[in-house]
């Protein structure tokens, strides 16, 4: 009897691989048996893949001629969903985008002032620190904006309109 196992799941990833080139094949590309393999795609199971049985099952994947990366894509979506969900609440959003304007703020201010004739090294090291600062600004970002706006972030409630910010 095949198994469920849940899309987007290491699991799920496993057994695509093992459908392409079989238990055997990736038991010789990552060194591990492949009894130890078919218990990590076992959802009923709690073996784990070390992240370098991980790549080298995916790489092994692609060598096969396989699209993709199957345990990488699965654990980079869920990844993404994880983040997307911490900002669930438009106040956590809110907040990450004040800081994203502060800290883009304080580059500006420290880019264009590398244009004065009399900048020193010291405002250079300054740019590039508040230009990292604002670049991990973004990041938070990302995961949200490549998502489709989750119906969790538009209050439809009028009353929850009237409830002052946490």
């Amino acid at each position: 009897m095949t198994k469920r196992r849940t899309p987007l799941s290491t699991e799920d990833a496993m057994v695509r691989i093992a459908a392409a080139i079989g238990y055997d094949a990736m038991a010789e590309a990552s060194d591990r048996s492949a009894g130890h393999l078919r218990n990590c795609a076992n959802p009923d199971r709690d073996e784990e893949l070390t992240l370098g049985v991980a790549r080298s099952l995916d790489l092994a994947y692609r060598a096969a001629g396989g699209t993709g990366y199957p345990i990488h894509e699965s654990q980079a979506a869920l990844l993404e969903l994880a983040e997307a969900d911490s900002f669930a609440c438009r106040h956590e959003l809110m907040n990450a985008v004040e800081n994203l304007i502060k800290e883009g703020g304080e580059a500006h201010a420290a880019l264009v002032r590398l244009f004065d004739p009399t900048a020193s090294d010291g405002d250079r090291k300054n740019a590039f620190r508040e230009a990292t600062e604002a670049f991990e600004a973004y990041k938070p970002l990302f995961a949200f904006l490549s998502q489709p706006i989750a119906a969790s972030l538009i209050d439809r409630d009028p009353a929850a309109q009237q409830r002052a910010p946490p």
